[in-house]
């Protein structure tokens, strides 16, 4: 980080702005988390450890936010969190979150979609043919008209918590995964 960003990050804090590294590389992540004095967030990437995309984040980034209380957004992204993004399913972006739980602990993990689940097909297919060449989204780099299986439309975001249900998860770690978390760094950094 330069010394610019240092200050940038610095009147972030002073001003109640949330320092988000969901598109920053792993130095800036570590950089970030080593300068702000509030919690850290990603707000939508994955675990490079699940699958090796450059958007997930390493398990080093993962545990620096932690380390500033902040909270790792997990995202629906099929070309970001496996390796076939016409047969991902909800098992893997739970899988993503479950690897945070373990590594960071269940008070540094939540949902982080990203990009928006839609019954309008057309515009998903509108904007990866029309305006995302022109934004520089390399191919595989996404947008996506795929959509994870499980999580087609906003309607099914249900299956998040069917799912951690499933995976043994308590009512106390869903409700902080479904947004508990988020809400805490909210309020402690937005007041």
């Amino acid at each position: 980080m330069s010394n610019f960003g240092v200050r940038f990050v610095q009147r972030m804090n002073e001003l109640g702005i949330i320092v988000d590294t969901g598109h920053c590389g792993k130095q800036t992540t570590l950089d970030a988390c080593r300068v702000s004095r509030t919690p850290v967030i990603a707000s939508h990437t994955g675990a490079e450890a699940i699958y090796p995309h450059m958007r997930c984040k390493s398990d080093e980034e993962i545990l620096a936010i932690a380390g500033t209380g902040g909270v790792i957004g997990i995202f629906a992204m099929p070309w970001f969190v496996h390796e076939d993004p016409d047969h991902t399913t909800i098992d893997h972006v739970l899988d993503h979150m479950e690897y945070v739980i373990r590594l960071a602990g269940v008070d540094h993990v939540g949902i982080g979609t990203d990009w928006p689940m839609s019954d309008l097909d057309w515009s998903l297919v509108y904007f990866k043919e029309n305006i995302a060449p022109k934004l520089g989204f390399a191919p595989g780099d996404g947008p996506s008209t795929e959509t994870v299986a499980g999580l087609e439309k906003y309607s099914t975001f249900i299956n998040f918590t069917r799912g951690l249900v499933a995976r043994g998860y308590t009512d106390e770690d869903i409700a902080k995964i479904m947004g508990g978390n988020w809400l805490r760094v909210f309020e402690q950094i937005c007041g």
